[in-house]
């Protein structure tokens, strides 16, 4: 990127020319909003967060090496603008680590922190100059803004990536194969094919929409994407289909070619291995595309985004998904059993306190079975996806909710989540991961608190949840929970 520019005089303009060509975003402080420039950083966080980075830096009498603890310090806790704001003295960012930075090439590092001193008294003030200067300074502004402007769109082209370039959402088909070879690696082991091909209700859901709709099948080509074992690619071969292609970038594919001929159906199975994004299908479209992507709380893994690539590349006009529809719910827990597993044990281990891990524990969303008689409330539901028409960044949602809860309820202890996915056909199969239902191997996924909240037995509990991707690895999950007005720290699915 550097070669395309003149860089021969070494000058400060040729170092921002550098800058602006290798990033192009710039992640908020408080949210996963990205902006061109570290200044529009901070107009968002003023305007939106309350959080106003000149008067801070006045408070603390911030220095270019303070500001880089800081902006580390914030990004490392997710904090919260107030929790930042309040802070009079005695700072949490002193130490030397957080001068490291938490997000490589963090462009808001770069920002002239020093420079925005005593800015307010030279906006109030007037200065005095000729026309002439006045119009060559106009003119030198305006020819600097275009000539940024030409660099961000031409970084923006360089940038561009397949057929999804013009959705500036990160999936996780823009990863590097070697930056996203540790998921597919988790995949070649026998092991979690074992666990799904013996988790009777998921498999048994896809093999009866097949089953009982052969006729949406039959003579059709099929895409199976994430095919495994091709468990899913010999049933739609039982049910008739014409061609199917199974594709797995795990090297569990070759399995899935062994396992095919084992059961003498290479003439209509074909197995690729690779990543669906770099393959030849040899096909420009396909009838259906069949895939079984959802991972814990529906949303983990991020492999939603390989199904709309396949969708939005291959599959033909009036073709099917299956699963099609994907529905999210939260339920309220007062499982004391639960809690006191996860949370209250810390109270004391061998005689000694560990009150302060109870903190840690409850950042992480716990994977789990749900008694059904731990539930306090009725579910709600919280996200619809429609894979015929949703994108990538549907993944990303806030919502709020309203739960019933019981007559018998004085407490929760936490929410639990879980999925239905559907396959409208003819012959409608659901496939449910509630607590009500037959247990599989997503359980359900449970967000405790470290103190349980006192409520109305009868009465309702209002909240929001927020479901984010993580900026650094996108295939994992952020989950933030208000209950009541009272914000929870963001809980990890990792």
């Amino acid at each position: 990127m550097q070669d395309s520019f003149d860089n021969d005089d070494g000058s400060d303009w040729d170092e921002a020319e550098e800058m602006e060509g290798e990033s192009t975003v710039v992640l908020c402080l408080f949210c996963t909003l990205t902006f061109p420039t570290p200044e529009q950083v901070f107009q968002h966080c003023t305007s939106e967060h309350k959080f106003n980075i000149s008067v801070l830096s006045s408070q603390l009498k911030l220095d270019c090496f303070s500001y880089i603890k800081l902006i580390n310090y914030i990004r490392e806790h997710k904090c919260h603008p107030k929790d930042v704001e309040c802070i009079a003295s005695n700072v949490p960012w002193q130490d030397e680590k957080y001068l490291k930075p938490f997000l490589e090439d963090d462009l808001l590092l770069t920002y002239d922190i020093e420079g925005t001193d005593g800015c307010g008294d030279i906006a109030s003030s007037e200065v005095t100059i000729s026309q002439a200067e006045y119009c060559s300074l106009q003119s030198r502004l305006l020819g600097a803004e275009e000539a940024i402007e030409n660099m961000r769109k031409t970084a923006a082209m360089l940038l561009q990536d397949g057929p999804t370039s013009s959705n500036s959402f990160p999936t996780v088909g823009s990863l590097r194969v070697e930056e996203d070879e540790s998921y597919f690696e988790s995949y070649a082991h026998f092991g979690i094919h074992h666990e799904m091909l013996t988790d009777t209700p998921r498999t048994e859901a896809y093999r009866h929409a097949m089953k009982m709709n052969q006729e949406s099948i039959g003579g059709k080509i099929v895409l199976d994407v994430g095919c495994g074992t091709g468990i899913l690619s010999m049933f739609a071969a039982e049910c008739g289909a014409k061609e199917v292609i199974g594709v797995d970038q795990s090297e569990i594919a070759y399995s899935a070619m062994d396992i095919v001929r084992e059961n003498k159906l290479e003439k209509q199975i074909s197995i690729l291995k690779g990543r669906l994004e770099d393959v030849d299908l040899k096909h420009d479209e396909v009838d259906v595309i069949v895939s079984e992507w959802m991972g814990y709380f529906l949303l983990f893994e991020g492999m939603m985004d390989t199904v709309l690539y396949a969708r939005d590349k291959y599959l033909k006009p009036g073709g099917l998904i299956l699963p099609d529809t994907c529905n999210m719910f939260l339920v309220a827990l007062h499982d004391k059993g639960l809690h006191s597993k996860f949370v209250k044990c810390w109270d004391t281990m061998w005689g000694f306190k560990m009150n302060c891990m109870k903190q840690e524990v409850v950042k992480e969303a716990q994977l789990t079975i749900v008694p059904a008689e731990g539930i306090c409330s009725k579910p709600v539901l919280i996200k619809t996806l429609d894979l015929n028409t949703c994108k990538p960044e549907d993944a990303d949602f806030s919502a709020e909710f309203d739960l019933e809860i019981t007559d018998s309820a004085t407490e929760i202890t936490a929410l639990a989540g879980y999925f239905d996915c559907h396959f409208s056909l003819p012959s409608p199969v659901v496939l449910s991961t509630s607590p009500h239902a037959k247990p599989t191997h997503w359980q359900q996924t449970v967000f405790l608190f470290e103190t349980p909240i006192a409520v109305m037995p009868g009465g309702v509990v209002h909240g929001c949840i927020d479901c984010r991707r993580d900026p650094r690895r996108r295939r994992e999950l952020s989950v933030t929970i208000s209950v009541n007005g009272h914000r929870y720290p963001s809980y990890h699915l990792r």
